[in-house]
């Protein structure tokens, strides 16, 4: 093993900290030291991840909405 995590497993992370961060994705990237462009390339490359990401930014929006 080479130390770098598996890319599945940083997407992943990303999602619980966008989550956890309200959907904001620059304080999410900055929590776990990624660039604020990855995601957003990641939803380009790769669909799974990116009905994810929309998934994930929704949920968040709609937890504000019942949290105000």
């Amino acid at each position: 093993m080479n130390g770098v995590p598996h890319p599945d497993f940083v997407k992943q992370i990303f999602l619980d900290r966008l989550m956890a961060k309200k959907g904001n994705v620059s304080a999410a990237c900055r929590s776990i030291k990624l660039c604020r462009a990855s995601p957003y390339k990641w939803a380009k490359s790769d669909p799974a991840f990116n009905k994810a990401f929309m998934a994930t930014l929704e949920d968040a929006r709609i937890s504000l909405r019942l949290s105000a």
